[in-house]
């Protein structure tokens, strides 16, 4: 049984073949059937949890469940400090990448390691725009049971994964001599 469930609705052509008022209606119709998946699906839960993975689990049930906003945040509280845990756990193991990293790049890992995961929970309850706004609303997630794994997994994102984004910055960050060299160096 894989640790992770995901799900989608529409494929992205039908998603990209949308008009304006037919996004509308496809948005509030994704959303019902995201409450009612989620509703009938078999999310673990444990009626003592003995450790911060089975808390997170319990937490995931009742957001995901009823729609429970302050297990929104429990979830994120754990998943925050699991992620400092891990982290640490790497850099003691020599796993971080970087031979060391500061509190300030550690904070930075952590920060994007917990938004990778956390936004995968959030379903956008504004009018959807775009089709790439449609996709965010029409996915199923949820962990099954490996926690760490999964966390660990967001945390080797925010380690070893540079978006053309994050390139594009620190080349822009680089030229203007914020990355402690002037243009004329290079």
């Amino acid at each position: 049984m894989p640790d992770l469930f995901q799900g989608e609705l529409f494929t992205q052509e039908e998603l990209e073949s949308l008009d304006q008022c037919n996004r509308e209606i496809a948005v509030k119709d994704m959303l019902k059937k995201r409450a009612e998946f989620y509703k009938n699906a078999a999310l673990p839960y444990f009626e003592n949890p003995t450790n911060d993975a089975e808390r997170f689990l319990n937490w995931q049930y009742r957001y995901l469940k009823y729609d429970d906003q302050e297990a929104w945040k429990e979830m994120g509280l754990i998943a925050y400090e699991l992620f400092w845990r891990l982290l640490w756990k790497r850099m003691r193991e020599g796993k971080a990448g970087k031979k060391r990293l500061t509190k300030s790049d550690q904070t930075d890992v952590v920060s994007k390691a917990y938004y990778y995961v956390m936004r995968r929970y959030m379903p956008h309850k504004n009018i959807a725009l775009n089709a790439e706004d449609l996709r965010g609303i029409q996915k199923f997630y949820y962990v099954k049971k490996d926690v760490t794994g999964f966390l660990d997994k967001g945390l080797k994102h925010a380690l070893f994964y540079r978006t053309k984004k994050d390139t594009e910055q620190s080349l822009e960050e680089l030229c203007s001599g914020k990355g402690g060299l002037t243009l004329w160096q290079i």
